[in-house]
């Protein structure tokens, strides 16, 4: 029964997985300015936002995107008008990105499209208990994990 089960959620992970990836490539509306953007593009701000330390590299292994790929997007939001860079103050061979004010409401706005969501989300699972809810996080970070071990 556990393996016809099992078989089951790797369907509906794939299934999940082509959603996520159809969603990648499409763009969205955040905020009042009107223009749209693309997911990674929104995660890379969020990154930068959160976390002015880390590098290129960095935000590459935590989106698990290559180093190449990030800097294109770093590009693209800098010519946006999102983010600038100075040179980094402890280590004048790498360089620090900052949000601009355009940069932070778009983070700010994007906050709110994924509390949004979160509500959304909360309402579809109103059936659920709290222990339910845990245990799919669980099972989640598990199957999270799993993947890191086979990438």
């Amino acid at each position: 029964m556990k393996k016809d089960i099992c078989i089951d959620i790797m369907d509906k992970i794939v299934d999940i997985s082509n959603i996520l990836e159809l969603y990648s490539v499409r763009k969205r509306t955040y905020g009042e300015d009107g223009k749209s953007y693309y997911k990674n593009e929104m995660h890379i701000l969020e990154i930068i936002v959160e976390n002015p330390e880390f590098s290129p590299s960095d935000i590459a292994k935590k989106l698990f995107k290559t180093r190449s790929s990030v800097s294109q997007m770093i590009k693209k939001l800098m010519e946006k008008g999102l983010i600038y860079s100075v040179i980094n103050s402890t280590d004048q061979r790498s360089l620090t990105y900052i949000p601009t004010e355009n940069g932070k409401n778009l983070y700010l706005a994007h906050k709110d499209f994924d509390r949004n969501m979160a509500e959304i989300l909360r309402v579809e699972f109103k059936d659920y208990s709290d222990r339910d809810l845990e245990l799919f996080l669980e099972m989640l970070k598990k199957f999270y994990e799993f993947q890191q071990k086979i990438i």
